[in-house]
């Protein structure tokens, strides 16, 4: 989470970013839980959870964390399945972003 905070403040004024707690679906976690360790790092980017298990099916989660790159239109631009930090993270936005489609 820390990561994709510090890549929000880089980034937030080109992309949107959405952080989803799907944890009380896979057992890791309850919604309470979700909330404080999202206050206790102090991020500032959009979270939240769903009371729809689908998210997990419809989105195809296969495993925690991962990370959803859609462009303008909603389609997934990219997806990455486990942690993704610094430069990393910064050439998959920065791809996004030249696609035109952010």
């Amino acid at each position: 989470m820390l990561g994709l905070e510090a890549a929000w403040h880089e980034y937030g004024n080109k992309v949107l970013f959405v952080g989803v707690d799907v944890g009380p679906y896979v057992g890791l976690g309850t919604y309470n839980g979700g909330r404080d360790l999202v206050e206790s790092f102090g991020i500032t980017y959009v979270t939240g959870n769903t009371f729809n298990r689908s998210v997990i099916t419809d989105w195809r989660v296969t495993n925690m964390p991962s990370t959803f790159l859609l462009d303008r239109d909603g389609k997934v631009h990219d997806i990455v399945v486990g942690a993704i930090l610094g430069d990393r993270l910064s050439k998959k936005i920065e791809d996004l972003i030249a696609t035109g489609n952010n």
